[in-house]
């Protein structure tokens, strides 16, 4: 069996229960989209874990992104404009932890991260995927940073577009007040954040890391679209 999550944020609880939930097995491949790391207190520990295994295939995050980018700077004010803006989105944890790692490992995760392609295919039952962090493009930065809009059309042919990034609650209000009542629905029918079935794109990022009550890992298994959460 093929599944595919993403912004795990650090939460290694919920990635653990998710492999526990899904009985991930060594014959069965894991796609993780994106977004680790971060904000979370055990990115570094998940890293290691997927690093690991065989079976487990990743991809750039805007999160791992600003990590390279800080921990690959040259030169003192470039250093500390990468990492302002990675702690403006949650890096201390992971960056706090990355530092006090021995070289080897500190070496390991660097590589690990500098080679993450910024997409990834694969082909279940005759239907061809395409999985990208934040939405298909011609360079990292927009791969990884580009938010779509509940309405954008797919821009691939004859391939499934599955996303991450942008949590499902942005796609149903452009502002605070509209995502409040989203959630307040959500609670009034006892129902939780589930992955986004768009006309363009499948979008399953379920706000892992965002506290409320109705936030989850979502997990999508390609064979059949059978959803998980945790």
């Amino acid at each position: 069996m093929k599944y595919v999550m993403s912004d795990i944020h650090g939460r290694l609880d919920k990635y653990n229960g998710m492999l526990q939930a899904i009985d991930f097995s060594d014959e069965d491949e894991l796609y993780v989209i994106g977004d680790v790391i971060d904000r979370g207190m055990h990115g570094i520990e998940i890293l290691k874990d997927i690093m690991k295994r065989t079976n487990v295939h990743m991809i750039m995050g805007n999160h791992e992104l600003m990590a390279i980018d800080t921990i690959c700077s040259k030169g003192i004010i470039s250093r500390w404009a990468n990492l302002n803006l990675w702690w403006q989105n949650g890096g201390q944890v992971t960056y706090s932890k990355y530092l006090s790692l021995n070289d080897k490992e500190r070496n390991e995760i660097s590589l690990f991260l500098t080679n993450l392609p910024s997409f990834i295919e694969t082909e279940v039952n005759g239907q061809k995927f395409h999985m990208v962090h934040g939405f298909p493009a011609d360079n990292m930065y927009s791969a990884v940073w580009t938010r779509p809009e509940l309405n954008t059309p797919n821009p691939l042919v004859e391939r499934t577009l599955i996303i991450g990034h942008t949590p499902v609650v942005y796609f149903h209000g452009g502002n605070d007040e509209e995502i409040e009542r989203y959630i307040k629905e959500l609670r009034r029918h006892k129902e939780h954040i589930k992955i986004e079935h768009a006309d363009g794109f499948i979008a399953i990022d379920c706000g892992c890391c965002i506290d409320i009550p109705e936030s989850r890992l979502g997990c999508l298994r390609l064979d059949d679209m059978e959803e998980f959460y945790v």
